[in-house]
């Protein structure tokens, strides 16, 4: 009897050990990784602006802009980095977003847009509840034809404010618009204007060919 007691015991010693290294490892994953840059507060109005790329008015415009939205159930944040410090962008958007907690915590479905100055580098993270309309293509879609552009004019608010008015049209189940830069090319009537030409003789040549053919 006491054999079995002690091997029960032990049993249950294991057992509750595997349950502590299992949560403990679980924990460890889902923790939000370690970054030697500054990780501010979460701003009253969404918005952080380390390296003061934004005018009073534009500032004044974006920050409207996030609160309009959060009224609406819609949390979106922004932070602007002088300088990410060498840490990867993945991993101080991801420590911000656990910071920040952007969203309502019962849907999941906030988004934080982190930008490195200094790093040209522009990451986009959402919610759980946003992944399926703000996945990691279309999100990247975002950064290239929203952000990019309006970024290398030094426009810095616009290209955030196209970027979080992207955002919340996906969040509001919409499609996003074709780019401007999506045009036919100016050369590009010209070519299917010969293509035409082309055609067209080759089938007349044809044409005439098959009417002799046919009254020879």
């Amino acid at each position: 009897m006491r054999t079995i007691r002690v091997t029960v015991l032990r049993r249950a010693r294991v057992a509750a050990l595997a349950i502590s290294a299992f949560v403990l490892l679980t924990a460890l994953a889902s923790a939000a990784p370690s970054v030697r840059v500054r990780l501010p507060e979460a701003p009253p109005r969404f918005f952080y602006d380390e390296a003061g790329v934004l005018s009073a008015d534009e500032r004044r415009v974006l920050e409207d802009t996030l609160m309009a939205y959060d009224r609406r159930g819609l949390e979106i944040g922004v932070a602007v980095f002088k300088s990410l410090q060498g840490d990867p962008i993945e991993d101080v958007s991801m420590a911000l977003a656990e910071k920040w907690k952007p969203g309502s915590a019962e849907r999941d479905n906030g988004a934080l847009i982190v930008v490195g100055m200094e790093e040209r580098s522009v990451r986009i993270e959402v919610g759980y509840g946003l992944e399926a309309v703000v996945n990691d293509a279309v999100a990247g879609r975002i950064v290239r034809n929203d952000i990019a552009p309006a970024f290398r004019e030094g426009r810095y608010g616009a290209g955030l404010s196209r970027a979080v008015s992207s955002i919340a049209r996906l969040a509001r189940g919409e499609t996003l618009p074709e780019p401007a830069g999506a045009e036919a090319p100016a050369w590009l009537p010209l070519v299917l204007i010969l293509i035409f030409i082309g055609i067209f003789i080759s089938v007349s040549r044809r044409a005439r060919r098959g009417w002799i053919s046919r009254h020879g």
